[in-house]
Formats: C-alpha cells, sequence, structure tokens
C-alpha cells in the first residue's frame, strides 16, 4: 500500500509539473501574441506594403507620363526601404530614381543615384550589372556634353587602347554580357561622336 501511495505522489509530482509548464508555456505563447497585438513587429510590415504600393503608384504615375509624381513616390518608398534595411527593395527604388531623373531633366541627380547603385554592388561584388549602371550612367554624362566622361566609364581607353578593367566595356565581356556589351558599344559610339562635334 505504502508503494502504491508513493507511485501515485510521485505521479502527482510529474503532473503538476508537466501542469506548470504548460501553463508558463502558454502564458509566453500569449505574451508573444500581445505583443505582436500591441504593435511589436507590425509597423515594419506595414512599411513595407505601404513601400510597395508607393513603388507601384510609382510605376503608374511614371508610365503615365507624369515623372515628377512617380518621382515622389519612389523616393518615400525608398526611403521606407533603407529604414528597414531592406536593401534588395532600396536598390530597385534607386533603380527607378536614377533612370527618372534624367527623364525629368535633372541629369546630375540621375548620376549621384547610379553612383550609390555602383557603390553598393561594388560592395556585394556584383560586377556584371556594374557594368550596365555605368552604360546608362556613361549616357547620362554624354547627355550632360560629357563625353570624356561618359568614355571613361565605358572603355577608358590606356596608350594601346585597350579598355581598363573596370570599365563598362571589359565587364561586359568578361561576363559574356551581350547585351551589357551591345548597350556600352551603343553608349560608346554616342560619346565618341560627340567628341567629334
Amino acid at each position: 500500500m505504502f508503494l502504491i501511495f508513493r507511485k501515485k505522489r510521485k505521479y502527482m509530482i510529474k503532473r503538476r509539473w508537466l501542469g506548470v509548464l504548460f501553463l508558463c508555456s502558454l502564458c509566453v505563447c500569449l505574451g508573444f501574441g500581445n505583443i505582436y497585438l500591441l504593435g511589436i513587429g507590425q509597423p515594419a510590415k506595414a512599411q513595407s506594403v505601404e513601400a510597395s504600393q508607393l513603388m507601384q503608384q510609382g510605376f503608374e504615375l511614371y508610365q503615365a507620363g507624369d515623372v515628377t509624381k512617380a518621382i515622389e513616390r519612389w523616393e518615400k518608398a525608398l526611403s521606407i526601404y533603407q529604414q528597414n534595411n531592406n536593401q534588395q527593395e532600396a536598390a530597385i527604388a534607386l533603380q527607378n530614381l536614377a533612370r527618372a531623373y534624367p527623364d525629368a531633366g535633372k541629369l546630375e541627380q540621375g548620376i549621384e543615384f547610379w553612383d550609390q547603385l555602383i557603390a553598393s554592388d561594388r560592395q556585394t561584388g556584383n560586377s556584371q550589372i556594374i557594368g550596365r549602371y555605368l552604360s546608362e550612367q556613361a549616357q547620362i554624362y554624354s547627355r550632360l556634353g560629357k563625353p570624356q566622361t561618359a568614355i571613361q566609364l565605358l572603355c577608358n581607353p590606356d596608350q594601346s587602347q585597350q579598355c581598363s578593367t573596370d570599365s563598362a566595356l571589359t565587364i561586359a565581356r568578361y561576363h559574356q554580357d551581350s547585351l551589357g556589351e551591345a548597350a556600352a558599344l551603343g553608349a560608346l559610339g554616342d560619346a565618341n561622336r560627340l567628341l567629334l562635334k
């Protein structure tokens, strides 16, 4: 009888501990749920949705020809993405801004955004895209009447007329990027034509 009572007591103690553990777990789970409901963790998600909506609105405005309003939306989205440290989406916003500012007649701002993109991708080591960015940036320099700067970005030839390793054309050829090479060659032709005027 004593042995049965002892086993029953151990069983009751185990059951109490399991009950306590269950209640603690339940409280912790409910606590996290309430924290989420109180708003911790939600602002980033809400901001992400807002930024996505701003990006879409910017695209629609740009397609409709309202470049200035598109830029406003993309700048707001970029700010949100940067606050949330969302580098991938921030890069897309930067690309949109780098292309839109020249369309709005603000060439220098477009160059600044290309500089930001190039610097960011140099850190990540994405050299193929850097070559394409350099080609687009060179086109803006040509539009600004600075074809020599454009040529430096596209080829930057040495004494033997070989392009430098960090030029758009060399990067495209290294990666066998035929679209990037075509863009660099087209921009290089435009820059040389302007230089000969």
